[in-house]
Order: C-alpha cells, then sequence, then structure tokens
C-alpha cells in the first residue's frame, strides 16, 4: 500500500454543475454555451444538463484541494446555486502507465466511501449516482460486471478509465458528490476528495 497522503502521481480536474442569474446577465443564460466554452485561465465555463458546469484543468494531485477551493470561490463570487441533481464530479486518473494498470476497481469503491458521501450529500436517490447496495467485495464486483457496457451513471465511473490506452482522457470519474448547497460544505468537500484520491492511491 503506498504512503498516505502520497498524491503526486495523481491527476485531478473538477466538473462543477450549478446555475447563476449573475451569469445569466453577462451570457445571457447557460443554453448559449451549449458547444462553447469560455476559457477562465484556471479551466472552462460551460453548459451541461441546463446549468452552467465549470471544467478545471487537469492538475497534479497535490494541487488539487486548492483548485477546488478556487473552484468554490468562483462560485461564490457569481452568487452560484446548486440543486439536488447538480453534480460536482472529480476526475482522477494516473501519470504513470504502469501504476493505472494497477488499478483495482474494486479496491476504489472499497476505499472511497461512497455510501458515506451519498448519504452526505443527499444524493442516494440520485438517477445520475448509481452504487451497489452493499460495500463487499463481491457485492462491488456483481455490481461492476452488471453495469451495461459504456453507463456513464454510476457512482464510481471507469467507463473513460483506459489504463492500456492513451493517457490523455483516461479518467476514473466520482460522480456521488454535489447536491444542493454543496458550493456552500469546502471542508467537506475537500475530505470527499481526500478519500477519492486515497481509494485510488490504496489500490495500486
Amino acid at each position: 500500500m503506498s504512503t498516505k497522503h502520497s498524491f503526486s502521481g495523481l491527476v485531478v480536474g473538477f466538473e462543477l454543475e450549478f446555475i447563476s442569474s449573475e451569469l445569466d446577465r453577462v451570457h445571457g443564460s447557460s443554453d448559449l454555451l451549449r458547444g462553447r466554452d469560455v476559457d477562465l485561465g484556471f479551466g472552462f465555463l460551460g453548459e451541461d444538463g441546463g446549468c452552467y458546469e465549470l471544467r478545471t484543468k487537469p492538475v497534479d494531485g497535490r494541487a488539487a484541494n486548492g483548485v477546488l477551493i478556487d473552484s468554490l470561490h468562483f462560485l461564490k463570487r457569481h452568487k452560484a446555486r446548486t440543486r439536488h441533481n447538480d453534480g460536482l464530479h472529480i476526475n482522477i486518473s494516473c501519470s504513470d502507465k504502469k501504476k493505472a494498470r494497477s488499478v483495482n476497481p474494486i479496491i476504489v469503491w472499497d476505499r472511497c466511501r461512497v455510501h458515506f458521501w451519498v448519504r452526505f450529500f443527499g444524493r442516494r436517490r440520485s438517477i445520475y449516482c448509481k452504487f451497489p447496495s452493499r460495500m463487499e467485495a463481491w457485492s462491488i464486483f456483481d455490481f461492476l460486471t452488471r453495469v451495461p457496457s459504456g453507463s456513464k451513471d454510476v457512482a464510481v465511473n471507469f467507463s473513460n478509465f483506459d489504463p492500456y490506452g492513451q493517457t490523455k482522457g483516461s479518467r476514473i470519474e466520482f460522480r456521488y458528490p454535489g447536491g444542493k448547497d454543496y458550493h456552500r460544505k469546502p471542508k467537506m468537500v475537500s475530505r470527499c476528495l481526500r478519500d477519492a484520491m486515497q481509494a485510488v492511491v490504496d489500490s495500486f
């Protein structure tokens, strides 16, 4: 098992969904950003599912929490509101292909504390956040092997993780954080991020 909090081998990015009447005055509405992005320097502002989406640029795992907090500050500055189905998606990949090939999905599911965090963020019944009924190894294995190929609506989405292919675009997407007022809970969001990164590191 890797040393706790040794996140330098990880590459992390975020997608934050929200609505903002202040940004509506600037851009007209989030729908008008469909198909195009506004470069913010540290990331891009676009549209997803009828709301704004802030997509940060990938950073080294050691810098990830700082980027996350900056992103939450961006939402606060623009008087954002976040609703039940608005997600905060954490995308994690590995800079080392050898480590990427060592990732164990069952350990990732077990260590990232999905059941705890979906309860905290109020996403237990979200249609975009499916997860096993029990967090035992065989329950997780059964769930993962029964998920339809290419399904993206699972709490921990491995469909874009390609450890044997190109590094660019390969990522594990943690979809369980988010929900109403998630952007007002920076300490808990940071803890959730730390759990997700540690789960990947522990799986090597």
